[in-house]
């Protein structure tokens, strides 16, 4: 009886695809083996979602790479007052919205999304560096409100100009009306999501 001696060339085409070595590398460094193994199993997976799915997960991939955007550019900015990103970002939050009379830490908490706990150490760090005052509010002896010293402010003054470029690049071509629905639809998103990190912590 004769045996059937398959060839090399008769495995199916994608598994030959996904086996096809480069010797050569790219500009970078990089394998082209690796990159091209990388672009078989992406555009195979592409073809098993829907348009609406993979537009779904386009999104949460390009607001992923907008946060960490963002926390790098706190941590260059701070870097240059002399803090760290989320420092930079507590500064920034009571700048913005203490009108003078300061804010609490429980709203610098719930604005940058982290524990209560978290804000009051690192004010204190801020407080001993001179860059925050922290007081008692007068209505409520248990709530402490955190404001800029004339330290800080002095400091984020010469950084004026390159967060005013920051917030005109948000805002690019999109008009006051434009601009505000999609501020809505974000905040809108981010309590659904609130909502979703709920269910899975809760093991749904």
């Amino acid at each position: 009886m004769r045996t059937e001696v398959k060839s090399k060339t008769d495995r199916p085409v994608a598994a030959r695809t996904r086996t096809k070595t480069f010797a050569r590398s790219d500009d970078h460094g990089h394998s082209l083996n690796t990159r091209r193994c990388a672009l078989v199993s992406s555009g195979s997976y592409r073809k098993r979602t829907s348009g609406d799915e993979s537009a779904c997960h386009h999104m949460v991939w390009d607001i992923s790479a907008i946060s960490v955007y963002t926390m790098r550019i706190a941590e260059l900015l701070g870097k240059r007052i002399g803090v760290s990103g989320p420092q930079w970002m507590i500064l920034i939050a009571i700048e913005e919205l203490s009108e003078g009379s300061g804010l609490s830490v429980k709203a610098v908490a719930a604005l940058l999304h982290v524990d209560s706990s978290f804000v009051s150490v690192q004010s204190k760090v801020l407080e001993k560096r001179d860059l925050i005052r922290r007081s008692r509010c007068m209505e409520d002896r248990r709530i402490m409100l955190l404001s800029l010293t004339n330290k800080a402010i002095s400091r984020l003054k010469p950084l004026v100009p390159t967060r005013s470029r920051l917030h005109e690049s948000i805002r690019a071509d999109l008009d006051r009306a434009a601009f505000l629905q999609l501020s809505n639809m974000l905040s809108d998103l981010r309590d659904r999501m609130r909502k979703e990190t709920e269910l899975v912590a809760a093991g749904k």
